[in-house]
C-alpha cells in the first residue's frame, strides 16, 4: 500500500508488481487493491539467487524490463545471504544497473539497533560495509534506500 500511494502521489502508476513469499498468506488477494489486481504477479514460493531461474527476481527484471521502464526493486526476503547475493548480482551486472532505477533494501548488518527482529538472518557486514554498498549503487545511478 505504501509503495502504491507514495508513487501515485508523484504521478507514477505501476504497470506490474512482482512478489515472492513462501508463506501461505490467507486473504492475500483480498488486500490487493482492485486497480492493481491484474498488475500483480504473486509467486507463493521461495525466491532464489540462481541466475536465469524464474524464481530469481532479477531474471524477471532482465527478461521483462526495458531501458525506458521505471523499475523499483524492493529486496526484503529475510534471508541475509540470499539478499546479499541478489544485491551482488545487481551490482555486478551493468544491464541490471541500467534497468533498476530505485532500490529498497534492508541490509541486515551487525550491531544494528533493530537486529533483535532479524532472528538468524544477520550477516557479517558492518554498517560501514552497508554504506559503501549503498554509495556505490547511488554512484551508479540507482536511487538506493535502506528499508526498515
Amino acid at each position: 500500500k505504501w509503495f502504491k500511494e507514495t508513487y501515485q502521489s508523484r504521478g507514477i502508476v505501476f504497470d506490474h508488481v512482482f512478489a515472492w513469499e513462501p508463506k501461505v498468506l490467507p486473504g492475500y488477494w483480498d488486500r490487493v487493491p482492485s486497480d492493481m489486481y491484474l498488475k500483480f504477479h504473486f509467486y507463493n514460493t521461495f525466491a532464489t539467487s540462481e541466475m536465469g531461474k524464474l524464481s530469481n527476481p532479477l531474471t524477471h527484471v532482465l527478461k521483462r524490463c526495458k531501458r525506458h521502464d521505471f523499475v523499483v526493486l524492493k529486496v526484503d526476503i529475510d534471508n541475509n545471504a540470499l539478499e546479499e547475493e541478489l544485491i551482488r548480482q545487481l551490482r555486478d551486472n551493468p544491464l541490471l544497473v541500467e534497468l533498476v532505477d530505485e532500490l529498497f533494501w534492508e541490509h541486515h548488518v551487525t550491531k544494528s539497533p533493530i537486529r533483535k527482529y532479524w532472528k538468524q538472518t544477520v550477516g557479517k557486514s558492518t554498517i560501514a560495509d552497508s554504506y559503501a554498498i549503498f554509495h556505490e549503487l547511488r554512484r551508479n545511478g540507482i536511487r538506493a534506500h535502506s528499508w526498515v
